[in-house]
């Protein structure tokens, strides 16, 4: 059996991007800046599937993952992908612990009860997400000003 190094067994158990961005996010066709991407690992009923990664998007909703602990991109596999954009409500204190939680962008089938997946495969990925709002949609003219 191979005699692996740390690093040497890093690189091979995980998927390093070949470019600065590994994706996109949008929300309603329009760049989502500031969102946080999630990829956590699924594996096949092991206990242990891998390390997961995350990604900040930049202002034309650009991310970048990173394996959480260090290094860039995702473990090979299958993932459970989550994507949640918090607002700042002004009632956030770095003091105090929160009973509930910021509103979010990004409605829950996104993040919370994501069933999003993602196949993480060898070589360079790029997984672009397209959201959708729960925001109802706007017509020019409501049927009450039909009237």
């Amino acid at each position: 059996m191979p005699h692996h190094r740390p690093r040497d067994l890093a690189r091979d158990l995980s998927l390093t991007l070949r470019s600065d961005k590994s994706g996109t996010v949008k929300l309603d066709g329009e760049p989502l800046p500031n969102a946080v991407v999630i990829f956590q690992p699924l594996g096949d009923g092991e206990m242990n599937p891998g390390v997961g990664s995350i990604g900040r998007t930049n202002d034309r909703g650009e991310y970048r993952l990173c394996l959480i602990g260090g290094g860039n991109g995702a473990v090979r596999g299958t993932h459970r992908v989550e994507i949640s954009c918090p607002v700042d409500d002004g009632q956030n204190c770095p003091d105090e612990d929160r009973a509930t939680k910021p509103p979010n962008k990004v409605p829950d089938r996104y993040n919370a009860a994501s069933k999003m997946i993602y196949e993480v495969k060898s070589g360079a990925n790029k997984a672009d997400f397209n959201l959708t709002s729960d925001k109802p949609l706007t017509t020019a003219r409501s049927p009450a000003s039909r009237r």
